[in-house]
């Protein structure tokens, strides 16, 4: 709306799904793993730290205390750029850190679930 009340522009559904996504980080097709981790400082950046360890680079990190337990929130990681042969090693060390929910590879079009929330 301009000055005097007349519609200059209009958002639509599709507008808004085109900037989730970009914001989401899910064209890159990488890997997009949930979590349910314990509130605390740096609880995100560990997780964040053992992805760059394994060459990986962030997509975009989301979270939510929502459908989380008191004292806990879901982070949801994207990323891309882990070898493929080193994700096993990779999500070891992951579970060290923090519940992990599922993972979503967006290459290979395959979603595993590592528990039922």
């Amino acid at each position: 709306m301009d000055d005097q009340g007349r519609m200059v522009g209009l958002i639509t559904q599709a507008d808004l799904f085109k900037a989730l996504m970009s914001l989401t980080g899910v064209k890159r097709r990488g890997l997009h793993l949930a979590f349910e981790v314990e509130d605390r400082p740096g609880s995100i950046k560990e997780l964040v730290d053992v992805i760059r360890q394994y060459g990986g680079r962030m997509a975009s990190i989301l979270s939510t205390y929502e459908r989380a337990p008191a004292g806990y929130r879901n982070v949801y990681l994207r990323f891309y750029d882990v070898r493929r042969e080193r994700i096993a090693d990779m999500l070891t060390l992951l579970r060290g850190k923090a519940k992990l929910r599922y993972m979503v590879d967006h290459r290979e079009n395959r979603r595993t679930i590592f528990e039922n929330p």
